[in-house]
């Protein structure tokens, strides 16, 4: 089975590379809003992410780029030959201003009507945020780039990287709670997406009323990653808290829980290609195509299984450290109140030399979990790493074989039509214990 060979190839090509974080990756995301970035004396000067003694540097800023269409984009470099792009979102529509008009009225809703249609047909921010990034790596040929975007920005990231010139040299992609665009791209914007499929992540919110056009996890630009978010209350927080990541849970690690993809959805899939496509199916590239179907989804649910397994065992963690500090200074009070024949400091002295305090068994406690939570911790990476090497060893079949190529093509313009089930109903449907 093509599937066998490509998880036993993942499994040679893992790394234990240290990583930037998906906290991380958030928080240098937030900067395409900072507005000290428009501010002309911060051309050249420093770049940094994060808050009071956490904070870290990106690099310098390089560039600032805001034309007619509305376009905000910002380039920080961040090593020699190394440089991040950052794609701003929507101004805010309640402010009223020319710019504001621009991302609502000439960009986002044309663009909604078109995914909504299944329209291949782009507004011109999209195009300028293509025309931008081309020109950007063409005045650095040598360089390498990592690409971020909010809400409209990741979708000026989505169809930027559909159109670069030289896949190669884009390192990394981490776009956020942006409509789908994959239904609005030629058939050649998507093969040249399929070259960094492993490279983007695409993370959405269901609960963020923004997201939209993401009917499975295949037709989709990059890798999707589905948030196990938490709703929000608007009177808590500000306005739009939910689509500026207020729903998003993070692990003490950074890491961010996600949620298992849908597998009746996979069927779905696979179903309907055997339909559409009787024939090929039973060849040896509509067997690489179900394969490829079952490695995408399987490789979702492992990585999203073991994060709310990390995320569970987190939180079960700081619980019984919680109740160990309660139920221990509880049980002390009422000695110290049914014992008046002991001083105070007898009865401290007595628990102390036994090493029962509340701090004494919480280090305890600590020290007797740290083990398994480091094993769950390896295990989370461990699959995080099967899933992305997955890909890249699908795509090197296809890279190797050409009718592969075509075959999934031919998969994921069948699955660019309306026919099959809402993939976010299905998943509000696995969410609906979180509704307060």
């Amino acid at each position: 089975m093509i599937f066998m060979f490509i998880l036993v190839f993942s499994r040679m090509l893992i790394q234990n590379d240290k990583q930037v974080s998906e906290f991380d990756h958030v928080l240098i995301a937030r900067l395409e809003y900072e507005s000290r970035l428009d501010n002309p004396s911060s051309l050249h000067k420093l770049v940094r992410y994060g808050q009071g003694a956490d904070k870290k540097t990106l690099g310098t800023l390089d560039k600032v780029v805001h034309d007619k269409t509305g376009l905000d984009m910002y380039v920080v470099k961040t090593a020699d030959n190394q440089y991040t792009v950052l794609y701003q979102g929507s101004k805010n529509p309640f402010s009223f201003t020319d710019n504001a008009k621009k991302d609502w009225i000439d960009n986002d809703l044309p663009i909604a009507k078109n995914i909504s249609a299944h329209k291949k047909a782009v507004t011109p921010q999209l195009k300028s945020a293509s025309d931008e990034l081309n020109k950007i790596m063409r005045d650095h040929p040598r360089a390498h780039f990592d690409i971020y975007g909010h809400s409209l920005g990741s979708m000026n990231a989505q169809y930027a990287l559909a159109n670069v010139a030289d896949p190669s040299r884009i390192d990394s992609a981490h776009v956020y709670e942006g409509p789908n665009v994959y239904n609005s791209l030629t058939d050649t914007q998507r093969k040249n997406l399929r070259k960094l499929n492993n490279k983007i992540h695409n993370y959405i919110d269901f609960k963020d009323i923004v997201v939209q056009g993401y009917d499975n996890s295949l037709s989709v630009v990059g890798t999707l990653h589905i948030v196990n978010s938490h709703w929000v209350n608007p009177i808590e927080m500000a306005e739009f808290a939910q689509h500026m990541w207020g729903g998003y849970q993070w692990n003490d690690d950074g890491s961010l829980a996600t949620t298992r993809p849908d597998f009746n959805q996979m069927k779905n899939i696979i179903d309907e290609y055997r339909q559409r496509h009787p024939h090929e199916a039973t060849s040896a590239q509509g067997k690489f195509v179900m394969d490829f179907v079952q490695t995408q989804y399987v490789g979702q649910a492992l990585a999203a299984d073991v994060s709310t397994l990390h995320n569970d065992m987190t939180n079960l963690k700081n619980r019984i450290d919680s109740d160990i500090f309660s139920t221990i200074n509880d049980a002390i009070n009422q000695m110290k109140a049914q014992l008046p024949h002991l001083s105070s400091g007898e009865i401290d002295a007595v628990i102390t030399n036994r090493g029962l305090r509340a701090t004494q068994l919480s280090l305890r406690f600590e020290a007797e979990s740290e083990p398994d939570m480091a094993r769950v911790e390896l295990l989370r990476e461990k699959f995080e790493d099967i899933q992305t090497h997955m890909n890249q060893a699908t795509q090197a079949a296809m890279n190797a074989d050409t009718t592969l190529s075509h075959a999934i093509n031919r998969l994921t313009g069948d699955l660019s039509t309306p026919e099959l089930p809402d993939y976010r109903e299905e998943v509000m449907k696995q969410q609906q214990q979180l509704i307060p």
